[in-house]
């Protein structure tokens, strides 16, 4: 017994040992940050190889890019210069347990880290998500860092976001078969402190282009996706594409983080049509990233939603791609208008869009439906439910949710307990918003003050009354 306790101590000191032994030295640390400053075929045998598959596995590549894994280490032209010349200093590195360490590199205005396993670098995505609970659907690895904060629900709905995209965007059977075969990196991360740690940014969401993740604290960010699907589609293409297409094809069809795209589109319509901002504004990239994306994204999402109704797909994403360019041409560029379809026909699509269809303000809707729930002041009509209420209302509760928790109902109802209800229908004077609890996500709403003209929502006893239609709801709310 004595001697199989020993063997085993033993082991565990040599594996140790052995791990610490296979730590990367200063000096190949130095010529890491040097290949990576150069961006020169070197950095590939810093990299660990299954690092260079998953930023290589769906195909993806950009004009003029050697090294499609350190797309987004931008070092600062001080940094690198000082790399170049061989007077950087600021290099340590960090044991961070196992085999596990980090190169850091500090400059006077920046500082930046390097993950490693054994001698091999790693993104942080391997890292930091390196313990999280991980699993495979049919299109899609999710990595989460919160398992209570999402749910097969909201894997589903990712599916079948995917699957009307595929279709939108006419992938082949190859193009099927090989991200079902590589799958889609779905990384959820708790909250924004969280992702900052994991991506180095303050974000919300975003697309690393590098590996062709999704990394987000949304359950189901279709906006972030689009950027990999509509990237995916086109296969190769520059670095950068104008924002009045990359944003907006991903606000038309994807929405915004928490927002699904009906409520987007409506505010843009309103953006459009009081005069606030001319859509020419934006044709200017610089123009488009000095405006406040609260104005240009719901009008480039629905200026998008146009252009693809009125060339179709094909034609659409050879515009797409005709205004993407490589880093040093795309300060400059400008969209043509002769490369779009006439003014006319915009103002055509703008005059037949229906804003705030899905939820209906209107001071007769107490005459209407007979109630839904005894001792409730819901109540149902033919095409939709009508709503009188002082307080939010969550409906649809089930057992299966039960374990999962609502950081919108959290937010928005904080001195309420979650039942794992799926809705959530909030009113006040000028605003209605329903959302999917299971997504967190907001499916439908009016604002009275974006509405032409503006108007307010009725209240009746102290309630909010207004109607929302039926097809917001996945299901009957008798369920």
């Amino acid at each position: 017994m004595k001697q199989a306790l020993l063997t085993i101590l033993l082991l565990v000191l040599f594996r140790q040992a052995q791990a610490q032994g296979q730590r990367i030295s200063p000096d190949e640390a130095r010529r890491f940050i040097t290949a990576v400053a150069a961006d020169d075929s070197t950095a590939r045998r810093f990299m660990l190889e299954s690092e260079i598959r998953a930023s290589e596995r769906l195909g993806i590549t950009y004009e003029g890019v050697q090294n499609k894994f350190l797309i987004g280490i931008n070092l600062d032209a001080a940094t690198r210069s000082g790399i170049a010349s061989r007077t950087a200093s600021g290099i340590t590195i960090d044991t961070l347990g196992g085999d596990y360490s980090r190169i850091r590199l500090s400059s006077s205005q920046n500082s930046y880290s390097f993950y490693f396993k054994g001698t091999k670098a790693i993104s942080p995505y391997s890292y930091f998500t390196r313990a999280w609970h991980s699993w495979k659907s049919k299109h899609f690895t999710f990595r989460v860092s919160d398992t209570a904060s999402f749910n097969n629900y909201s894997a589903e709905r990712l599916e079948r976001f995917f699957d009307s995209m595929a279709v939108l965007l006419k992938f082949t059977a190859e193009d099927l078969r090989r991200i079902e075969e590589h799958k889609i990196d779905y990384i959820l991360c708790r909250d924004e402190h969280e992702i900052e740690e994991v991506t180095g940014v303050k974000t919300l969401g975003i697309y690393i282009l590098a590996y062709d993740y999704v990394v987000t604290t949304f359950n189901c960010h279709y906006h972030e996706l689009l950027h990999l699907l509509v990237n995916y589609k086109l296969k190769s293409l520059p670095l950068y594409t104008h924002p009045l297409f990359q944003e907006g094809f991903a606000v038309g069809f994807g929405g915004r983080g928490g927002k699904e795209p009906k409520a987007i589109l409506d505010a843009g319509h309103y953006l459009i049509s009081s005069g606030l901002l001319d859509l020419g504004e934006l044709y200017s990239r610089a123009a488009f990233l000095r405006t406040d994306p609260t104005i240009s994204y719901p009008v480039s999402g629905l200026f998008n939603r146009f252009l693809l109704e009125e060339l179709g797909i094909d034609r659409y994403l050879q515009l797409y791609r005709s205004y993407s360019r490589p880093s040093y041409s795309i300060d400059t560029l400008t969209v043509d208008s002769s490369d779009l379809p006439p003014a006319k026909k915009w103002q055509a699509f703008l005059s037949q869009f229906r804003t705030y269809s899905d939820i209906l303000v209107r001071s007769d809707s107490a005459s209407r439906g007979v109630p839904l729930f005894r001792g409730t002041t819901i109540y149902e009509a033919d095409s939709s439910y009508v709503f009188w209420i002082n307080n939010a209302v969550a409906l649809n509760s089930t057992n299966d949710m039960a374990r999962h928790r609502s950081k919108k109902f959290s937010e928005l109802v904080p001195d309420r307990p979650y039942h794992g209800e799926k809705y959530l229908v909030v009113a006040s004077e000028n605003e209605v918003s329903v959302y999917n609890l299971y997504t967190d996500n907001l499916i439908a709403n009016v604002v009275g003050n974006f509405c032409l003209p503006p108007l307010k929502v009725p209240s009746k006893d102290g309630g909010y009354l207004f109607e929302v239609m039926k097809r917001v709801f996945e299901e009957s709310l008798k369920e």
